[in-house]
């Protein structure tokens, strides 16, 4: 997945972890390692200093149960 937000913007991120185990939602370029337990959902905010294209990934490997995959809007 990729952001692509306007500078100055903070975009509002709401993430749900669907899988059996914890995962995290990682933007490097920005400092973001955010640990979800399963089940857990997160609302939080990117206050973004520059516009540019950001890769938003879960470093966690999958797990059989799990399909590993992150998806956005």
């Amino acid at each position: 997945m990729t952001l692509r937000p306007l500078a100055g913007s903070q975009p509002a991120v709401v993430a749900f972890n669907e899988g059996q185990q914890t995962h995290t939602l990682t933007i490097d370029a920005l400092g973001v390692d955010r640990e979800f337990p399963p089940s857990d959902t997160q609302e939080f905010s990117l206050p973004l200093k520059k516009a540019g294209e950001f890769k938003v990934y879960c470093p966690v490997p999958p797990r059989q149960g799990d399909d590993g995959g992150a998806e956005g809007e």
